[in-house]
């Protein structure tokens, strides 16, 4: 009788600190830590109805923070905001290691996106530089196809177009034959560029 009395505490008082430990960790949002410590108590006093319920709501209120932070990534991503995406996304899987497959995926597809974007960044802003406008127009392009909604990227492409224009336009009024064949063809070459040491 005593031995099954001492059980039963030794129960109870096992099942009261998964409830402690579970709802700290809840507190600190930390869902996978609080399923861990109801889910240990649930080892201890199987028909816990105290543990079933706070297991129950820490899945639902993980599953609604992975919603959140995922559709919070997805209007990121609509409006090109690649690292507030990349967060919330970091976020979700932080709440829920175990979404893999579908934050995963556009963790990875958020970062394969801003690597294209800012390499198209970079590459059409040294084509710039080097007046090598239709090169620069076509990294813009690169980019904008990753993202239309990415404003830099936009007002780069019309800055780009703007600039060949008034070359093109520049070559033609001086009669500079061999400038407007260069200018027309360096889409086509790497290297080629518009410069006005003719």
């Amino acid at each position: 009788e005593e031995a099954k009395r001492l059980e039963q505490e030794r129960i109870a008082k096992a099942v009261e600190q998964a409830l402690e430990k579970g709802q700290k960790a809840m507190a600190d949002g930390d869902f996978v830590g609080a399923i861990k410590a109801y889910t240990d108590g649930q080892k201890e006093d199987k028909r816990n109805e105290n543990l079933k319920y706070n297991i129950k709501n820490a899945r639902k209120l993980q599953g609604e923070a992975v919603v959140t932070s995922r559709d919070e990534g997805k209007a990121a991503i609509a409006v090109a905001d690649y690292e507030k995406a990349i967060a919330a996304y970091t976020r979700a899987l932080e709440v829920d290691p175990a979404d893999q497959l579908k934050v995963g995926a556009s963790l990875k597809r958020a970062e394969a996106d801003l690597a294209v974007i800012t390499e198209s960044i970079t590459t059409g802003n040294a084509a710039m530089e080097s007046q090598s406008y239709i090169d620069a127009i076509n990294a813009f392009k690169k980019g904008s196809a990753v993202n239309t909604a990415h404003q830099q990227l936009k007002d780069l492409l019309k800055t780009a177009m703007r600039q060949a224009e008034q070359a093109l336009i520049k070559a033609a009024g001086e009669g500079d034959a061999g400038r407007l064949d260069v200018f027309v063809k360096s889409g086509d070459r790497k290297s080629t560029r518009l410069n006005s040491s003719h």
